[in-house]
């Protein structure tokens, strides 16, 4: 990670237009080196109007992850003033009138989605996956707007500039071999936080539904971890695949969750029942 500090090239009378090339310069210089910068500046100097200028000077291909509409909004006219072909990628808050902003067919199916969505599948595989995992279509079907707005990631990958979130940031599709500016703070979205009774609950429900482990809920999970009981049982488990079948039925139960694998795993190295429990 780098800091430079631009504040010495400021005149003796600064304005607000000459911060605005400083601030400028700064996103410049840190797209052009091969390590994570960090560019500070204090609103209205331009750091979010830089990138697809700074892009366009480059003549590289570059991905913006913001978490806010109206930036996303301003990189997309960015794009069109410096002649960038951009592509933003759907967003089932925005698009989808069954999950979506608009609410079209009922909060029942809005809260049912939301539910397995919240449970770590993205809305992407939840369409493609609707009657597995809902028994039924989505009201918004296989012509959803949502869906309609993926290409092709050959044809993605042609475009001057992807403008996506911050959980983006996973895709590799998304990343590779562009510049990658991250717009505002990410706040929590690369790190998922349980709390004590919501992580029990997914290891409960992971328990009942692996039948490779000798407990069936987390506290006997918890019991044997202080007991030491079924040591031999837990290190293999441990140190076997981790395609299980429980977790690729994981949405089938109410409380199965994406993550139940990986929490039940790594129980030994998390501390004592009770603190809280973070998955980056």
């Amino acid at each position: 990670m780098t800091a430079i500090n631009y504040s010495a090239n400021f005149v003796s009378t600064p304005t607000i237009d000459h911060a605005r090339q400083l601030c400028r310069q700064a996103v410049l210089d840190a797209a052009q080196v091969p390590h994570p910068v960090v560019v500070n500046a204090l609103p209205s100097m331009g750091k979010s109007w830089s990138a697809t200028s700074v892009l366009s000077e480059l003549g590289v291909p570059g991905t913006i992850l913001t978490s806010r509409t109206d930036l996303s909004e301003e990189h997309i006219a960015g794009c069109e003033k410096e002649g960038l072909t951009y592509y933003q990628i759907p967003s089932f808050y925005r698009d989808c009138p069954t999950a979506g902003k608009n609410n079209e067919h009922g909060d029942a199916w809005k809260t049912k989605f939301n539910r397995k969505y919240n449970r770590g599948r993205s809305a992407k595989w939840l369409h493609e996956n609707a009657r597995t995992v809902f028994g039924e279509e989505l009201p918004c079907g296989p012509e959803c707007p949502y869906m309609a707005q993926f290409r092709d990631p050959e044809e993605v990958a042609t475009v001057d500039v992807i403008i996506g979130n911050h959980q983006h940031a996973y895709v590799s599709e998304y990343i590779d071999g562009r510049v990658v500016f991250i717009d505002e703070f990410p706040g929590d979205a690369f790190l998922k936080k349980f709390d004590s009774d919501e992580y029990q609950q997914i290891v409960s429900e992971f328990l009942k539904n692996e039948p490779t482990l000798p407990f069936e809920n987390y506290a006997q999970l918890e019991a044997a971890f202080y007991n030491r009981s079924n040591k031999a049982e837990i290190k293999a488990w441990r140190q076997s695949s981790t395609c299980l079948p429980s977790q690729a039925n994981w949405h089938r139960t109410e409380h199965g969750h994406i993550n139940g694998l990986q929490l039940t795993r790594d129980r030994p190295l998390l501390g004592l029942a009770g603190e809280r429990v973070e998955v980056g």
